[in-house]
């Protein structure tokens, strides 16, 4: 990935087989290509998603929130796809009995975690055909990002697994979700507003999902 971000862009290829990586970053006109049977596993150590001055029991005891870094990253980019026929797993079993710990504690709270995948100000951001499954938190959030489009995956999750939603465009404009399979612990698809953004009326535009099946998730 880093060397197609160096030479303006090319496809990465992960042909079948398991690979288990820390997070990585995307690169502007880069698609990242899981063939069948290509897994790429997130790692479940919360090191490698923290900043070194900060530790996994400060987050527990509220001392702090992080930031965490996301296992799929990238920001201020165009023209980027993740497609095929694998899979992306975050391994969250190790985050959400925690994360479910605190939520009882305190209704409504949220543990912080890292995402599976977030996307920040991407023109023409494509995802198609994956299976994304067992996110920490969220599954793949596109964040101020235009031409969206979430196409023929599949999203999954533990009925009970915390926070993990399965789609959350924030503040983004003209995205199309379609022909997805989604069972997950939370949200299906969860519009965020979030804040006024400036030279538009609405934070979020144009959006359309449709063909769907939802099975476990809300709303």
């Amino acid at each position: 990935l880093d060397e197609c971000g160096k030479a303006g862009g090319g496809i990465v290829r992960l042909s079948a087989g398991a690979y288990l990586s820390q997070p990585i970053s995307l690169y502007s006109k880069t698609t990242l290509l899981l063939e069948q049977g290509a897994t790429l596993k997130a790692t479940d150590d919360p090191r490698d998603y923290l900043p070194s001055s900060v530790t996994w029991d400060d987050v527990l005891q509220g001392r702090s929130k992080g930031p965490f870094v996301n296992f799929v990253n990238g920001k201020n980019l165009t023209d980027v796809t993740i497609t095929g026929k694998g899979t992306i797993d975050g391994a969250g079993a190790r985050w959400w009995v925690p994360a479910e710990e605190a939520r009882r504690k305190a209704s409504g709270y949220t543990l912080p975690r890292p995402n599976l995948i977030r996307i920040t100000g991407c023109r023409r951001l494509t995802v198609s055909g994956v299976t994304l499954r067992n996110s920490p938190k969220f599954h793949p959030v596109p964040e101020d990002c235009e031409d969206v489009l979430i196409e023929g995956g599949t999203i999954l999750a533990p009925e009970g697994a915390a926070n993990t939603d399965a789609i959350d465009p924030s503040v983004c404009r003209r995205v199309t979700i379609t022909q997805c399979l989604i069972d997950v612990g939370d949200d299906n698809v969860a519009i965020e507003s979030g804040k006024k953004m400036p030279g538009r009326e609405f934070a979020c535009e144009d959006l359309t999902i449709t063909d769907c099946v939802f099975k476990h998730g809300h709303g």
